[in-house]
């Protein structure tokens, strides 16, 4: 199936900027038009979709900038904001207790005048995950495994007290994990997570207003109990 959807945009914003002032509300349009499709019974369904969303007053973060009197980081009110992307997504049954779910979503920003805005967030990004109950006197047993992979993410800054500019970057990177899962009962399960599996060194977010990085977790293990009424 085809569709097309329009939504008028006004959202009220609680940051505030350098001089202490709340932003004023988000204003916009949204526009997606996208392709919705199934496949083998419905047990497998796949969808296509673009986007553009045309904002005012969109907040940003105002590099080096906090609120004041606080360790709150300042924001700034952009004007002509484009958002142009697209998104795919899978999810079903590809076989008898075999699930997938994958997708891909692409986006960038720009602000009047062409340039990028937004550039701690990844442009693209793409997720798998897939599970497998197992046959026969094993089938109390599922496995599963699963990546998440982004690109680069980037800022650019001018800090006090260093000559010229400098350059923050997390290259494009994966993250990959294993599970498996016990099903004790109808109603109890028990799960094992292995996160971060070859135990993969990056920083999973970039922060512009003082100019540090946050690392992902490393590998771990995480297990836990779910009991269903």
């Amino acid at each position: 199936s085809v569709y097309a959807s329009y939504t008028n945009i006004f959202k009220p914003q609680s940051v505030r900027d350098r001089d202490g002032a709340s932003l004023k509300p988000r204003e916009g349009d949204n526009y997606e038009v996208g392709f919705k499709s199934e496949y083998f019974g419905g047990r497998l369904n796949t969808s296509l979709a673009a986007f553009v969303i045309k904002q005012d007053n969109l907040a940003e973060v105002d590099p080096g900038q906090v609120v004041p009197g606080t360790t709150t980081a300042a924001y700034r009110a952009i004007n002509g904001a484009t958002t142009k992307g697209f998104e795919m997504e899978l999810q079903g049954e590809l076989a008898r207790d075999w699930n997938l779910s994958a997708s891909y979503n692409h986006s960038i920003t720009k602000d009047a005048d062409g340039e990028r805005v937004n550039t701690v967030s990844p442009a693209n990004t793409v997720k798998l995950w897939s599970t497998y109950r197992l046959p026969g006197q094993l089938n109390q047993f599922t496995v599963g495994g699963g990546m998440n992979w982004q690109s680069g993410i980037h800022f650019t800054a001018t800090p006090a007290g260093l000559p010229g500019t400098v350059k923050a970057k997390q290259d494009d990177y994966a993250v990959f994990d294993l599970m498996a899962r016990y099903q004790v009962t109808e109603q109890l399960s028990a799960t094992l997570n292995l996160n971060n599996v070859f135990d993969k060194k990056y920083l999973s977010a970039l922060d512009t207003t003082f100019y540090s990085g946050y690392y992902g977790e490393p590998r771990n293990l995480m297990l836990s109990t779910r009991y269903d009424f």
